[in-house]
């Protein structure tokens, strides 16, 4: 289940935002019971005083990138299918997937960055997928920020880590899009327009459907052909709850 906490809107003017789940283990292909771990999943986004900087910090990933070669590389201009004035941030399924992923190997490649095995590399791409996809497709100015991951679930053991930490990282970084809505619209100018009523303390429904379909975007780049039905559970539990 997820749950959000908006620790401090506005802190010394420095976003702040925490955003975890609970999660439950998987079995494929057989007939089993869902069970609560009780083990969670927790992201904290929160700007930071250091000039250009995008860092990621976790168990199994840390790493600094330079955020403005992501502004100019991954956030600029963002490989659609379709024209983008009928495109926005609420249809993922219209971002073209494999040409994002494509720019996000070159960019790695480019970078020199030292991931070494094969969870930093997913976890990264992951990370840098949604925030192309979520910020490169709104208003939003993306600032020197921390994204650090904390997790009581072991990667790779069916634990439901990826779907965890995608549904995770997507939720914070929608939280920080309606943070920093300067306009009306959501959308980058000349993007399908994009409104709706925020809140900060909530996830409304459509907030958890757009969370629910990018999270199982970058879970496509940690699985190849991941179960669409996860997801949809987690964003389930949450609406049964609240």
């Amino acid at each position: 289940m997820l749950k959000l906490q908006k620790l401090s809107c506005q802190l010394q003017e420095k976003l702040f935002y925490t955003v975890n789940t609970r999660w439950y283990s998987v079995v494929y292909g057989k007939l089993a019971l869902a069970a609560s771990l009780g083990l969670r999943t927790k992201i904290i986004l929160s700007e930071i005083d250091e000039p250009d900087a995008f860092e990621i910090v976790s168990q199994v990933l840390n790493h600094k990138f330079d955020l403005q070669e992501i502004k100019s590389v991954l956030l600029e201009p963002l490989p659609l299918l379709v024209d983008k004035k009928d495109f926005n941030w609420e249809y993922p399924n219209l971002l073209n997937h494999e040409e994002l992923v494509r720019k996000i190997d070159c960019f790695l490649n480019a970078s020199n960055s030292s991931l070494s095995n094969i969870h930093q590399v997913m976890s990264a791409k992951a990370i840098l997928y949604l925030c192309a996809g979520i910020i490169g497709s709104t208003s939003t100015d993306l600032k020197p920020i921390e994204i650090r991951i904390i997790t009581g679930l072991t990667t790779g053991a069916g634990m439901g880590s990826s779907a965890s930490f995608s549904v995770c990282v997507a939720a914070a970084l929608v939280q920080y899009v309606k943070s920093q809505r300067s306009v009306n619209s959501f959308s980058k100018h000349s993007f399908k327009p994009s409104h709706w009523n925020i809140d900060l303390d909530f996830f409304n429904a459509k907030e958890l459907d757009l969370i629910c379909h990018w999270s199982f975007c970058a879970e496509k780049i940690i699985h190849g052909t991941p179960s669409d039905v996860i997801n949809p559970l987690v964003i389930q539990f949450f609406q049964n709850i609240y």
